[in-house]
């Protein structure tokens, strides 16, 4: 039995979220929650599955977040950056990955959708 490009994406995503429950510091967490987030985004498009996708698709900007609340710089983000745009664009996105090819575009692009409007 050989693994596959999305096996092997998978394990490397299942170890990094291991380690990440190991830390017992946050700045040093942080980090791996970060790298977990972007191996699960990458098996997720690999193998094609939108519940892994979307999930860590939305924890990816708050554990950035976080990890600049750990390094300190989470008050010159708060002048500068717009996390509510940023989140609204994240949920568009994943809205647009579940529904993609069902012919229902329109709807949430054209709208703002349910899920979007409860976003803070």
């Amino acid at each position: 039995m050989t693994m596959g490009h999305a096996d092997l994406i998978g394990w490397t995503a299942a170890a990094l979220m291991v380690a990440t429950f190991a830390c017992r510091e946050t700045r040093h967490m942080r980090p791996l929650a970060v790298s977990t987030n972007l191996a699960f985004i990458g098996y997720g498009a690999v193998a094609w599955l939108p519940p892994v996708l979307v999930l860590h698709l939305l924890l990816l900007p708050i554990n950035l977040w976080r990890w600049t609340e750990c390094l300190g710089a989470s008050e010159f983000l708060k002048r500068h950056f717009n996390a509510r745009l940023l989140l609204r664009g994240i949920a568009l996105a994943c809205l647009s990955l579940l529904v993609a090819g069902d012919g229902s575009e329109s709807v949430i692009f054209g709208n703002e959708s349910a899920l979007i409007r409860l976003l803070p």
